[in-house]
C-alpha cells in the first residue's frame, strides 16, 4: 500500500511539473521583442518591449515614411532628380556607392533604401528636403512623437552608429504598424529581394523572404551596439502578424528567433495557420521577366498572390469588361488563373485586385480590371 502511494505521489509531482514547464512564457535568445495581430491590434507576445536599443536600419523605415509623405503630397516627384552631395557619398555600411555630384531619381532612392539598406542614400534624400539634414531628423523625431514613440530619439536618417540614438520593441512596432497602414504598397519594396544600381547589385538582408511561408517584408539592421534587429511582416489567409525582435547575436539567431516568434503568434490565432498544419498555397516560383508582361511589376503580384479562380467566376460579372476577353486569349488548356491584390505602384497607398496567368510555374501575363 505505501509502494502503491509513493509511485501515485510521485506521477502527480511528475504531472505537475510538466503542467507547469508548459505554462512557461516563451523566451527568446534576443534583448527584446514584439509580436502584434495587425487585424485588431492585439500584443500576442512581449519580451523587454520597452528596453532602449539602438534601431540600426530600422531607422530607415521613419525615412522612408517622411519620403512617402512627401510623394503623396507632391512635394516630391518619383523621378524627380537628386544631386549627390560629399558628405553623402563618405557614408560607409551598406550603400548604393554613389559619388559625389552624381544625379540619382528619387525612386532609385527608395529602391536603395528599402531594399539594399543604402545608406547613402538616406543622406541623400534627407539632404534633399527643404530643411536639410538636420532639418530632416527633426522632422523624424517630430514623426516619432505623433506616432506615440514615447522612448525613441533619431540622430540621423540611416541608423549608423551616432550617440543618443535609442529606440524599443515596443516603439518600433508603433512605426511599423503605422508605415503598413498608410504605405502597404511599400511592401512591394520590402518583398524585393535584390536590387540593381548601375553595375552595383545588393541583397536584401531578410532571410525570411523565400524561406518563411507568408514573409513579405519589411525591415533588418545592424550595427554592434545593438546586434542584429528585424521588424518582420508574413501573413497566411487573412491573418498578418507583425514581429519586432531586436539584439539578436547573429544574422542566423535573428531569422530563427522570429521564425519561431512568428508560428507561435499563428498557433495562438489558428492552430491550422501555423506549421505543420499550415499548408501554403501552391503560389509559383518567382516570375521571370516577361516581354508579355503589363502593369502591374510582375514582382508585384508575386508579392500579392492569393487563390486560384476559375474563368467561370469571371463570366459571372454583371458586364464582362475588355481586359477578360483579352486575358482569356491569352490563356491555354494547362494555365491557372489567379487573383492578386496588390499596389498600382509603389507610391499608391492602396491594393487593388487584379489576376494573373501563371504558366509552367512562372507569372506569365497580369491586369488589373479597368472597371
Amino acid at each position: 500500500m505505501m509502494l502503491f502511494r509513493y509511485i501515485l505521489v510521485l506521477f502527480v509531482l511528475h504531472v505537475w511539473s510538466a503542467g507547469c514547464f508548459a505554462a512557461e512564457p516563451m523566451r527568446l535568445n534576443v534583448e527584446s521583442a514584439m509580436v502584434m495581430n495587425l487585424a485588431d491590434g492585439k500584443i500576442l507576445f512581449e519580451q523587454d518591449p520597452d528596453k532602449q536599443i539602438p534601431p540600426a536600419s530600422l531607422t530607415k523605415l521613419m525615412t522612408l515614411y517622411l519620403v512617402f509623405d512627401a510623394l503623396e503630397s507632391g512635394r516630391l516627384r518619383p523621378d524627380e532628380p537628386v544631386r549627390v552631395s560629399r558628405n553623402a557619398a563618405r557614408m560607409g555600411g551598406t550603400r548604393m556607392h554613389l559619388k559625389a555630384n552624381d544625379l540619382v531619381t528619387v525612386d532609385d532612392l527608395i529602391q536603395g533604401m528599402a531594399i539594399a539598406s543604402a545608406n547613402d542614400a538616406c543622406v541623400v534624400i534627407a539632404e534633399h528636403f527643404p530643411v536639410g539634414l538636420k532639418g530632416f531628423v527633426e522632422l523624424m523625431n517630430l514623426k516619432a512623437r505623433e506616432l506615440g514613440m514615447q522612448r525613441t530619439h533619431f540622430v540621423n536618417p540611416n541608423g549608423l552608429p551616432a550617440p543618443g540614438q535609442t529606440t524599443t520593441a515596443r516603439d518600433l512596432l508603433q512605426l511599423s504598424a503605422h508605415y503598413l497602414a498608410r504605405y502597404p504598397g511599400s511592401l512591394r519594396l520590402h518583398a524585393t529581394r535584390s536590387f540593381s544600381y548601375k553595375d552595383k547589385k545588393s541583397e536584401n538582408c531578410n532571410r525570411l523572404l523565400g524561406a518563411f511561408p507568408g514573409a513579405d517584408g519589411i525591415k533588418t539592421g545592424f550595427v554592434s551596439a545593438s546586434g542584429y534587429n528585424i521588424s518582420a511582416t508574413a501573413q497566411r489567409g487573412n491573418t498578418r502578424l507583425l514581429a519586432v525582435v531586436l539584439g539578436a547575436r547573429t544574422s542566423n539567431i535573428r531569422a530563427m528567433e522570429t521564425r519561431k516568434v512568428l508560428e507561435a503568434g499563428f498557433a495562438m490565432i489558428d492552430p491550422a495557420l501555423a506549421a505543420p498544419n499550415y499548408k501554403p498555397a501552391s503560389c509559383p516560383a518567382p516570375p521571370l521577366a516577361a516581354s508579355d508582361a503589363r502593369e502591374p511589376n510582375l514582382d508585384v503580384v508575386a508579392a500579392g498572390l492569393q487563390r486560384e479562380v476559375a474563368i467561370t467566376e469571371l463570366d459571372g460579372q454583371p458586364k464582362t469588361p475588355r481586359w477578360l476577353a483579352r486575358l482569356k486569349t491569352r490563356m491555354r488548356k494547362t494555365d491557372a488563373l489567379w487573383e492578386f491584390c496588390a499596389p498600382r505602384s509603389v507610391f499608391d497607398p492602396n491594393c487593388h485586385k487584379g489576376y494573373a496567368i501563371i504558366r509552367q510555374g512562372q507569372i506569365f501575363y497580369a491586369v488589373f480590371p479597368q472597371l
